[in-house]
């Protein structure tokens, strides 16, 4: 199982500390519009506030390409809205939503993510703008 693999599949059981431990200590991850997170720390700190937010999210991985270092990884995630995040109160929606994850591996771990989430469909599905 390759590192990418290992990050979605601890992502898709919500294993933040498995997640964690598959970054470099200096790592970017970089969701737009979301979060610009530092090393271990940082994704650990994202990720357990995202996921007390939808505490049963769960996330598909429908393709993913790799090349050298280099891996993009297609997904589709849904979720309940029962914890308070960007600023949003708990609102009880039900979410489905789409991304792409562009990450970069050396020595064995994450050392950046460029990732893309479709967060107009979610604010949408939240009822923060017209549908």
């Amino acid at each position: 199982m390759t590192v990418v693999s290992e990050y979605f599949d601890a992502l898709a059981r919500r294993d933040v500390e498995a997640m964690a431990e598959l970054w470099a200590p200096d790592g970017d991850e970089h969701i737009a519009g979301q979060v610009d997170a530092v090393g271990p720390g940082g994704v650990r700190e994202y990720f357990t506030e995202f996921f007390a937010a939808f505490p049963d999210f769960a996330l598909e991985v429908r393709s993913t390409v790799t090349e050298a270092d280099r891996s993009a990884v297609h997904w589709t995630a849904v979720g309940t809205h029962l914890g308070s995040l960007w600023g949003v109160e708990p609102t009880g929606a039900r979410v489905t939503f789409e991304g792409i994850d562009l990450l970069e591996v050396r020595d064995g771990l994450i050392v950046r993510n460029d990732a893309v989430a479709d967060t107009l469909s979610i604010a949408r599905q939240l009822g923060l703008v017209p549908a």
